[in-house]
């Protein structure tokens, strides 16, 4: 009895342990994915609306996106790397960037140089916004707000998440409970055919308790790492097509155009409309307005 007990003790905190492992690279990745699309729509918002330098400008947006794209499926493509070279991800076309600056970054193919790609690229958009500051392209940017900007890279949070990658539950526990449970399974039989008078009640126990207790080590095991490419883990590819959708559609003119507004006579005030739709319902509100 106190065998079992302290084997399910250990087992539950063990289980704790991962369910925190795996949460905590949850959020680490949608806060990395947040802090990026912020750094890139402060960013672009800040640029010089003079006409003359629309050029410079929409140079300086494709590159930020490109760049800021680049940084999180490095980072992604770190944390879920594997040993299939024929394996696919989905990223913003590097077209225009100079290849020597690309061929820098790839490095020797190594570790420790995909390590480093990060840190390189998140150092290229620094040397951009500082570029960018001193061509006038970021104009009137107040300096909480670039500040907040240069945050949100988001290379403090990269760190964060690679530890859940490359800092494994101390090996000595997990080899302890494995251990611990060899010894319950040979051991519960045994003792249950001796303590129970019906083979059937003794049978079903011993299934029951060893079947509950392996199972719950196998998802401890499973969700420790949430970063792979099976089912159970953390859906890298949408996150990262969404992200990408995200940065695109702000280079859209019409994004980082601030909308038109003639406020109305009358009080505002709220209205009931369908969850699904609410903005397309104010849409077609105003457009009936209009033809009465």
């Amino acid at each position: 009895g106190a065998y079992t007990f302290a084997l399910g003790f250990l087992i539950v905190f063990r289980n704790n342990q991962a369910y925190s492992r795996f949460m905590e690279g949850a959020s680490k990745v949608q806060e990395i994915r947040a802090e990026l699309h912020n750094c890139a729509s402060i960013l672009i918002a800040f640029c010089n609306g003079k006409e003359e330098a629309q050029e410079a400008v929409e140079d300086f947006r494709q590159l930020l996106v490109r760049l800021i794209g680049l940084l999180f499926a490095t980072c992604m493509s770190e944390l879920t790397a594997s040993d299939d070279e024929e394996e696919l991800m989905e990223v913003i076309d590097l077209m225009g960037i100079d290849k020597q600056s690309l061929k820098h970054l790839r490095g020797d193919h190594s570790k420790k140089s995909r390590q480093r790609q990060c840190e390189v690229i998140v150092h290229w958009i620094m040397c951009l916004i500082k570029k960018s500051l001193g061509e006038n392209i970021l104009k009137d940017v107040p300096a909480p707000v670039l500040n907040k900007a240069i945050s949100d890279l988001a290379i403090i949070d990269i760190y964060r998440v690679r530890k859940i990658k490359e800092v494994p539950v101390p090996p000595p526990y997990s080899q302890m409970v494995l251990v611990m449970l060899t010894v319950h399974a040979v051991a519960t039989p045994l003792i249950a055919s001796q303590m129970m008078v019906s083979e059937v009640a003794a049978t079903l126990a011993t299934f029951c308790v060893t079947t509950a207790f392996w199972s719950l080590y196998h998802i401890a095991s499973e969700i420790d790492d949430p970063f792979g490419n099976d089912s159970n883990d953390l859906d890298m590819p949408k996150l990262t097509e969404d992200f990408y959708e995200g940065l695109l559609h702000l280079l859209k003119p019409q994004t980082h155009t601030v909308p038109a507004f003639a406020r109305p006579s009358k009080d505002i005030h709220l209205k009931k409309v369908r969850k699904n739709d609410h903005i397309g319902e104010s849409i077609m509100t105003l457009l009936l307005k209009s033809w009465k």
